[in-house]
């Protein structure tokens, strides 16, 4: 049994005027499905770390959003400290606002331009005392306002990012009202976390999100257009009477 094995393995093959064994042949094609395995599995590997390289790039931007990458601003007053931390601008409308409590908490869009610097990361400002609100606000007309809160908090996700905000200080005579107190204790809602007094999702409604009551007078996270008030846009209640608004700024600086 044994020599007739061997004999078949002997067998000759003949391709190309080359002759193999019919078990070096075998080798041959067995060899053959190896390698073709190995280079698909390559391959796929390569496709896999390529794309979590383009993940990681994109996440990036994300990733920036921390304290220790705060956007400063240095254009405060010169009675006041020069450094703001901004936590919120719109000025081109490249960046949807229109986003998940998720994005939300942890900061979303483009650090240079239009962004929001994450609940998460106001939170914790707030806590180390970075306690007073300005907010600069540019209509389509270019006529700019300016506002202040001498206290402004968020609280802890677990309180759903709730507003505590007061002493209001307009920085302009048509600013009289004071827009915001509407807001104030309010929880902050998404499309997807409905933290609102309202029967309905406000930032359904209004498309972004914010520290909603039933739903809101004034909103900086609306949809950037410039219309006379349609439902949705950036607004502050005493501008305008509600026109849109083209370009907004929220900074928070320590107490001195």
């Amino acid at each position: 049994m044994d020599g007739d094995k061997y004999d078949a393995c002997d067998d000759v093959w003949v391709s190309q005027g080359r002759s193999l064994s019919k078990c070096h042949a075998r080798g041959l094609k067995v060899m053959t499905v190896i390698v073709a395995v190995v280079f698909v599995f390559i391959i796929a590997c390569v496709a896999v770390l390529c794309v979590d390289v383009g993940t990681q790039g994109r996440n990036h931007q994300k990733l920036s959003f921390s304290m220790k990458n705060a956007v400063h601003d240095r254009k405060g007053t010169e009675d006041e400290a020069p450094d703001r931390i901004i936590i919120q601008r719109r000025r081109t409308g490249d960046v949807n606002f229109t986003r998940t409590w998720k994005d939300y908490r942890d900061g979303f869009g483009d650090i240079d331009g239009d962004f929001w610097f994450g609940n998460e990361n106001i939170h914790k400002l707030t806590r180390k005392g970075y306690t007073r609100l300005h907010i600069e606000l540019t209509t389509f007309d270019n006529v700019r306002y300016s506002i202040e809160y001498g206290d402004f908090r968020v609280r802890s996700e677990a309180e759903q990012y709730q507003l505590i905000v007061a002493n209001f200080k307009p920085g302009h005579l048509a600013l009289t009202f004071d827009c915001l107190i509407a807001h104030n204790g309010s929880r902050f809602t998404t499309v997807d976390r409905d933290n609102d007094i309202s029967e309905q999702n406000c930032a359904s409604l209004y498309f972004g999100g914010w520290w909603y009551s039933s739903c809101q007078v004034c909103n900086l996270n609306g949809l950037y257009r410039n219309t006379f008030y349609k439902t949705g846009d950036i607004i502050w209640c005493s501008i305008n009477r509600y026109k849109g608004i083209k370009q907004t700024l929220m900074a928070i600086q320590q107490q001195s």
